[in-house]
């Protein structure tokens, strides 16, 4: 047989206990440094970012030149055309 249980007790119950744990003693200024290895990964990241930047700008020109290429083969096709398209 199945009982029902009261949301608000689990709630109740899950802040007792989280009230009641002990916290992690805060570190001093002084013991903690971010490092080299956390500069280079941060500069490897700015690094590839801007690869990626130059990467997709070099796409889209080359993505208008082609199709600034098909709509002027198009005009040109449809210049010989009367304007009802015969």
């Amino acid at each position: 047989m199945l009982h029902a249980v009261d949301p608000f007790a689990v709630l109740d119950l899950l802040g007792s206990v989280l009230a009641t744990a002990p916290l992690d003693e805060v570190p001093e200024d002084d013991e903690v440094k971010a490092g080299w290895t956390a500069l280079l990964i941060w500069l490897g990241m700015a690094l590839v970012t801007a690869f990626l930047s130059f990467s997709l700008v070099k796409r889209l020109r080359n993505t208008r030149a082609h199709f600034d290429g098909v709509d002027a083969a198009e005009a040109e096709r449809d210049a010989g055309q009367d304007p009802e398209g015969r």
